[in-house]
């Protein structure tokens, strides 16, 4: 095997492993909102990133709207 096969078999084992921890991760977020721990709100909003670079809970937090009813 020469180098840039050894890099392109590397390359994919990385995204391998990126992309099961963020499915992994995914449903822990999912789990904990079945679970109640959580709304889907604050397990996914704190992740949602708006045009200008902030998070949407960010944004709505600093609106200041009130508690939803429930």
């Amino acid at each position: 095997m020469n180098r840039a096969e050894w890099e392109r078999r590397a390359v994919e084992q990385g995204r391998r492993a990126v992309w099961s921890v963020l499915r992994d991760w995914l449903k822990g977020q999912l789990v904990a909102v079945e679970c109640g721990v959580f709304t889907a709100q604050e397990a996914f909003l704190p992740w949602t990133l708006a045009a200008d670079g902030r998070s949407v809970a960010e944004i709505v937090s600093e609106q200041r709207l009130p508690p939803p009813p429930g």
